[in-house]
């Protein structure tokens, strides 16, 4: 049976109280309950969500393990535009037997990889047929001090010049310092000044910076990077630095180095002006005695 509310009063002079009276429901009211309780629920669960269209990703796997050389750049753009819901993928393919597919999407982190992907990464940098791409993705994702620490550790001449470059490319007073300390080892100067001459953008006002910094060995460090790349604009500053910087003699080490035809003419006259010949001859036994230690 049905529960009816009703009200009723013991007397006129106490407040009205709730009793409840039970009596059969009509079949109007059995009707209502009826359908009531045949009334589908309402699911609640949430609809699930679509699955990700990897097609692009796909795509980019397998020209890139057909060609290792192709050009993806507009293909690298697309898997940009939502990185965060292509990123698992990628690292499932970097994980998987298929040996050209886990080249190709090691590559791709490489390039294109967050902060999330720096497991994945140090988990393919033990690997030798994917530590290529790997140490290069990390030495993009990892911080100033790390990323001297993979200069330090790694075995490939060519891969720490990449790491070199990746480290001026940083353009940090923190950076370069970190990178004229390599040019100040022997063992990684060659690696060092190369990457520089080699660099399409080299950070020549900072380098230019530390020609004025208090310690010799760091202005003597900037002098010689410099002095490896042929920009000539770069020789006429360093021209400037001669009359007007701190370090002179490290100024003139750069110039005595560089391959410029402007270089070369600053010198000549350099020579024969009373106020610089003998600020001249000093860079020059400089140089010779920093040659001399190389070959040693």
């Amino acid at each position: 049976s049905t529960p009816q509310v009703a009200i009723s009063t013991d007397s006129p002079s106490k407040p009205a109280r709730w009793s409840v009276e039970s009596r059969d429901a009509n079949l109007y009211e059995r009707v209502l309950l009826t359908r009531a309780l045949n009334r589908p629920k309402l699911s609640r669960r949430r609809p699930a969500k679509a699955e990700p269209d990897t097609s692009p990703l796909e795509e980019l796997l397998a020209v890139i393990a057909r060609d290792p050389k192709a050009d993806v750049e507009v293909r690298l753009v697309l898997l940009l535009r939502d990185l965060a819901r292509y990123e698992p993928a990628l690292w499932d393919a970097a994980r998987g037997a298929d040996a050209d597919r886990r080249l190709a999407a090691a590559k791709i982190v490489a390039r294109i990889g967050t902060a999330r992907s720096l497991p994945i990464l140090t988990e393919l940098m033990n690997d030798p047929a994917t530590h290529a791409a790997a140490i290069l993705g990390l030495g993009r994702l990892v911080g100033v001090p790390d990323l001297m620490r993979l200069v330090t550790v790694e075995p490939d001449a060519e891969l720490r010049r990449d790491l070199l470059r990746t480290l001026l490319a940083r353009r940090t007073e923190e950076s370069i310092k970190l990178y004229l300390d390599f040019v100040n080892e022997p063992r990684f100067r060659p690696d060092a000044l190369l990457a520089a001459a080699t660099m399409t953008d080299p950070p020549v006002d900072l380098l230019l910076a530390f020609l004025e910094s208090p310690q010799k060995s760091l202005r003597l460090s900037a002098a010689q990077a410099l002095g490896r790349l042929p920009d000539a604009e770069i020789a006429q500053r360093l021209s400037e630095s001669v009359f007007h910087g701190v370090g002179r003699q490290e100024a003139l080490v750069a110039l005595l180095l560089s391959p410029s035809a402007q270089a070369a003419g600053f010198l000549n006259q350099a020579r024969q002006n009373l106020y610089l010949v003998a600020s001249v001859q000093a860079a020059e036994q400089q140089l010779h005695a920093l040659t001399i230690l190389e070959r040693r």
